[in-house]
């Protein structure tokens, strides 16, 4: 009997052996796939990164997404069995998807009229809504999957223990796979904006203000009815950083700055705003007209004036484009205007064979101390800057978007934000704020390269 009872004892122990042995190296094997799947989460997480980086809705956006990913990832004996780069076979384009809204904060409602101009692609997940183009490829998803590739070694690894296991004639896996993915986008924020917009006047004409407004050409911007936007009329914003109504407003075209950092949502501002607006626009050229608080006698403290308050409109014009007299071809009569202000003697060479733009010169007046009219030297501050005459403002699709009244927006390409250089005072022709007129100069397109023009590239899953 004990010898019986010593040899059930010998079982149960090689038994327990055996799962003891299993249970180890599972342990040790799973701990490994749980590492591998770490490295390969962080990899895949700084992949979609670096691809959303090259989202920027240029040509070739999508194949310069998938090229940096490519170039970012590289495989080793901890991602598979075998060490290579990851090229086009180990990351093929089916590991790449490009979106177009995701559902995140900053993305176009598909409820809001015109979004099918934005993103002519279906449904494909929840709120996740497919790019059909490199224009409207905002965010993509990364994954890596042995499935995609198919070819038993990459996101693969041999198991080390457990297969000891077949010795005693268990059936066993010998390499373990896993699959990981990340999902990244590429938006913009734009700060210190006033809360303006011009309809795009080319909208309708198989051209863009960005493809078709030359840089050093004018733009007589005129507001737009109460509730209904016209193409290249402008109209106001409701400030993202603070109330609604004429107040709100036009403190935050006197202090754009207010206006903090922003995406590239906007919201219209209907109804008719007041006379506040026009005073607003003029504290830059020293100018303090009622109502307060612009009238304040220590309004330039919060309001500064810019250090150059002339004109460069009214006596030199530039002559206009075909789409529409308001807007102008940049050729204006430098010659005479530095003949009038300074005398004779062109700087930089400059001459009306190839005008330099307003900007240019009026920032060359401020740093060669050649300023032909100043403000008052008491309301010279820290504030009095030249960019005090420079103003970011969006330009939207208005047709498109079917942006009038009270609308929302978000702006993807072709639309977004000018810089306009203020070329005179604000007046107002219809009287009490109904009917504001400002020209300005296109400075040029905002883009990452300006200070108030930031791109945020993020993980969202």
């Amino acid at each position: 009997m004990r010898h019986q009872q010593r040899g059930a004892y010998l079982v149960i122990m090689a038994i327990l052996i055996i799962v003891l042995i299993g249970i180890a190296a599972l342990a040790i094997d799973v701990g490994r796939l749980l590492v591998m799947r770490t490295e390969m989460q962080n990899a895949v997480d700084a992949a979609a990164l670096a691809a959303a980086e090259e989202l920027d809705g240029k040509s070739d956006a999508q194949s310069r997404a998938r090229s940096a990913a490519r170039d970012l990832l590289q495989h080793d004996a901890r991602f598979a069995k075998v060490t290579s780069l990851l090229g086009s076979d180990g990351l093929p384009a089916s590991a790449f998807e490009f979106f177009c809204v995701i559902g995140s904060e900053t993305d176009v409602d598909p409820a809001l009229p015109g979004f099918t101009n934005y993103c002519s692609g279906s449904e494909v997940e929840t709120n996740k809504y497919a790019a059909t183009s490199d224009t409207d490829s905002h965010y993509v998803r990364v994954t890596l999957d042995p499935g995609l590739v198919k070819d038993g070694k990459h996101f693969t690894s041999d198991l080390l223990f457990l297969p000891v296991l077949s010795a005693l004639g268990l059936s066993v896996p010998s390499t373990a796979s896993t699959r990981t993915s990340a999902l990244a986008g590429r938006n913009f924020f734009t700060c210190n904006y006033p809360p303006m917009a011009i309809c795009d006047p080319w909208e309708g004409t198989g051209s863009t203000f960005r493809d078709s407004m030359p840089v050093g050409g004018s733009i007589e911007l005129r507001q737009q009815g109460s509730n209904q936007w016209a193409n290249g009329d402008f109209g106001f914003l409701i400030p993202r950083d603070g109330g609604t109504g004429a107040n709100a407003v036009a403190e935050y075209i006197a202090n754009p700055s207010l206006n903090g950092c922003n995406p590239a949502v906007v919201d219209s501002q209907p109804g008719s705003i007041s006379q506040k607006t026009q005073s607003a626009f003029n504290v830059r050229f020293d100018v303090y007209d009622p109502p307060s608080p612009f009238n304040k006698p220590t309004a330039y403290q919060d309001y500064p004036p810019a250090p150059n308050i002339v004109d460069y409109y009214t006596a030199y014009p530039d002559p206009p484009l075909a789409i529409d007299s308001r807007f102008g071809n940049g050729q204006w009569d430098f010659e005479q205007y530095w003949t009038d202000k300074h005398g004779t003697g062109f700087p930089n060479g400059w001459s009306n064979a190839a005008p330099p733009s307003r900007w240019e010169v009026y920032n060359y007046e401020i740093n060669n101390s050649e300023v032909p009219e100043s403000p008052d030297p008491s309301h010279i501050t820290s504030g009095v800057v030249a960019s005090r005459r420079e103003m970011t403002v969006a330009v939207l699709s208005c047709q498109a978007l079917d942006f009038k009244g009270k609308s929302s927006a978000v702006l993807f390409p072709p639309d977004g934000f000018a810089k306009i250089f203020i070329l005179d005072k604000a007046t107002d022709p219809g009287g009490g704020g109904t009917g504001l007129k400002i020209h300005g100069e296109f400075v040029g397109w905002a883009t990452e390269s300006d200070s108030d023009y930031h791109v945020e590239v993020q993980l969202y899953e």
